[in-house]
C-alpha cells in the first residue's frame, strides 16, 4: 500500500524513482535536472541528447539540461529522451506537443494521454476521414502539417466464425465505418469475400452487411446488435444474446 498524503503525492520519506522511456530508476535527490536525468539513464555525451518531461497535466515539456523537476510532486516522474537536434510537433486531444523522434507509436500516444488499452488513438489526416490506429502502429511526424490525434474508448465487436467455432475481436470507435470493420474481418479470416457470405447479429439474427455505410456509433445508437457479437456463416443458425 502506498504511503501518500491526502493530495495523492508521495510522503517525503518514500523512495523516489523516475521513469525514462519506460525504464524506472531509483534516485536519491528529490530535485533533478535534465542533465541529471540523462546521466542516470546513461545517455552520454549529455549535450547530444534532449529530454522531455511529462508534466502533471500530461503536456510534454522540453526540460533542457538545467531546469529542475521536483519529484515530490509526482509518485513517478516520467521523461522521454532522444538523441536528436530537432523536434517534431503534433496535437493530442487538443494540446500541442513536441516530440524528439520522427516517428511516434500508438502505444506511446496512449501513454502520453494517460489512458489504458481500453482506449484507442484516432488520427486526423489531411483529406481523409479520421481512422483508428492499429495496435502498435507508428505514425510519421515528418510529413507536412501537424499530425492531430485524439483518444476515445474502443468499441469491441466479437466475430464468431460458425464454420469452425473460432472467434476474434474487431476494434473500432464511434467514427469507424462498418465497411472498414468488414475489411478487417476478412483479413482476420484470411478469406476473400463472396456474394453468398452472411454476417448476422447474434441477437435476433439480423443482417449486418446491409449497414456498411453507417459508422459504428450510428449503428449502435440505432439499437442494432447491443451484444456486439456478429456471426459469420455460410448458412443459417446462431445463438441467443447472453
Amino acid at each position: 500500500m502506498e504511503h501518500q498524503t491526502h493530495e495523492g503525492r508521495p510522503r517525503p520519506d518514500e523512495p523516489l524513482t523516475i521513469d525514462v522511456g519506460g525504464i524506472v530508476y531509483p534516485v536519491e535527490d528529490p530535485v533533478v535536472s535534465g542533465r541529471q536525468v540523462l546521466d542516470i539513464a546513461g545517455k552520454h555525451p549529455i549535450e547530444e541528447f534532449i529530454v522531455y518531461w511529462l508534466g502533471r497535466d500530461n503536456v510534454l515539456q522540453d526540460l533542457g539540461l538545467d531546469r529542475p523537476v521536483h519529484l515530490h510532486e509526482d509518485r513517478i516522474a516520467k521523461f522521454f529522451v532522444f538523441e536528436a537536434n530537432r523536434s517534431y510537433r503534433f496535437e493530442l486531444d487538443g494540446k500541442r506537443e513536441d516530440w524528439g523522434a520522427p516517428m511516434i507509436t500508438e502505444a506511446t500516444l496512449l501513454k502520453l494521454a494517460d489512458v489504458g488499452q481500453d482506449y484507442g488513438v484516432v488520427v486526423h489526416e489531411k483529406d481523409t476521414p479520421p481512422r483508428l490506429l492499429k495496435r502498435g502502429e507508428a505514425v510519421d511526424l515528418t510529413r507536412p502539417g501537424i499530425e492531430r490525434f485524439h483518444v476515445e474508448p474502443v468499441i469491441v465487436v466479437t466475430v464468431v466464425n460458425e464454420e469452425n467455432g473460432a472467434d476474434f475481436p474487431l476494434e473500432g470507435v464511434r467514427e469507424t465505418k462498418l465497411a472498414e470493420l468488414f475489411t478487417a474481418m476478412y483479413v482476420e479470416l484470411k478469406v476473400a469475400r463472396h456474394a453468398n457470405d452472411r454476417l448476422r447479429c447474434e441477437q435476433g439474427g439480423g443482417d449486418v452487411f446491409g449497414f456498411a455505410a453507417l459508422t459504428l456509433g450510428q449503428y449502435l445508437d440505432a439499437g442494432h446488435c447491443r451484444c456486439h457479437v456478429w456471426l459469420f456463416v455460410g448458412g443459417t443458425g446462431g445463438a441467443s444474446c447472453r
